[in-house]
């Protein structure tokens, strides 16, 4: 699904001074307003979307260029920020797909805060994905989540909302206004946050990527690692399964020297179900822990990968 994708986009920021967290005034403080959106802008990259989608088990059919996303980190020496909205363009996609999501997320030392909005994925199969495009109402609801993790605790509200139209990922600060205007209620979930649980997704992913950028800068082998995090109201475990030096690296006619290629896999505490998903990122300069290529496989009809544009 999308949502694995989305957080697999992480890149790492410097850290400088900035206002408290924005939260709201009521307990236990879910975010008001877009998480790090004040703190200064460090770096940001575009990317471009491909898909190859499988009709029947024979064979792929592949497409360039089906969507596009975005990153943006932020930070000072204090927080550190991360916004990225990605998702495919239904012109230009196979089977008129229409699958986006936003994700924000601020970090405070062991506080964060946490705003994404997904549209739904239910489909088994490429023909369900076409039946639905075919129904007479072409609106889908999106899901949500407002969360705010605490030293202790972690609080989340999830909650679909349902968009006037079918909207796709320029729309989403429509959306987000939508969300913002109280569209989403629900019951606010909370569980415990144990001792070594990382804040979040975003968080996992980038300690476990800079991990290996600095251990190739001191010249020591590169090993993989696992992380325990928070996201929403569950607990989850991310693994970095493998990690291998490329010296050289090729993608859309550029050539990257010395990157680094780990494969990942995510999954909940409570259950064996995994998804992978794989970086390829930079090991120096402004590439350093940066996602050149992000490639994922949702459902076992769809394949989607990210290419860094130049």
């Amino acid at each position: 699904m999308i949502r694995g994708l989305l957080l697999a986009l992480i890149v790492s920021a410097s850290w400088w001074s900035a206002p408290a967290l924005a939260i709201s005034d009521a307990i236990p403080g879910l975010p008001d307003q877009i998480p790090g959106h004040e703190l200064p802008l460090i770096q940001e990259h575009r990317y471009t979307m491909r898909g190859r989608v499988r009709p029947l088990l024979a064979f792929w059919v592949s497409r360039d260029d089906v969507g596009s996303a975005s990153i943006r980190w932020r930070g000072n020496e204090s927080a550190a920020a991360y916004e990225l909205i990605m998702g495919s363009d239904p012109s230009r996609s196979p089977r008129q797909l229409n699958r986006w999501g936003y994700l924000a997320e601020e970090v405070r030392g062991d506080q964060s805060l946490v705003l994404g909005l997904m549209s739904k994925s239910d489909e088994q199969s490429l023909d369900e994905v076409e039946a639905g495009f075919k129904q007479i109402s072409l609106t889908h609801p999106l899901e949500t989540i407002r969360g705010h993790v605490t030293a202790h605790a972690a609080y989340s509200l999830v909650s679909p909302i349902q968009p006037s139209g079918d909207w796709t990922y320029r729309d989403v600060n429509t959306a987000i206004d939508l969300l913002f205007a109280g569209s989403a209620r629900g019951p606010i979930q909370e569980i415990a946050r144990p001792g070594g649980t990382r804040p979040g997704f975003l968080t996992s992913v980038d300690e476990l990527v800079q991990r290996t950028v600095q251990a190739h800068k001191r010249g020591q082998s590169l090993s993989p690692g696992s992380l325990s995090y928070v996201y929403g109201r569950r607990l989850y475990v991310m693994q970095m399964r493998q990690v291998v030096l490329l010296p050289r690296f090729e993608l859309d006619g550029r050539t990257y020297q010395r990157v680094l290629r780990a494969r990942f896999e995510a999954r909940r505490q409570d259950s064996r179900r995994v998804s992978q998903f794989e970086l390829i990122y930079g090991t120096s300069g402004s590439l350093s822990g940066v996602p050149i290529l992000i490639s994922y496989q949702p459902k076992w009809w769809l394949q989607i990968e990210l290419h860094l544009q130049g």
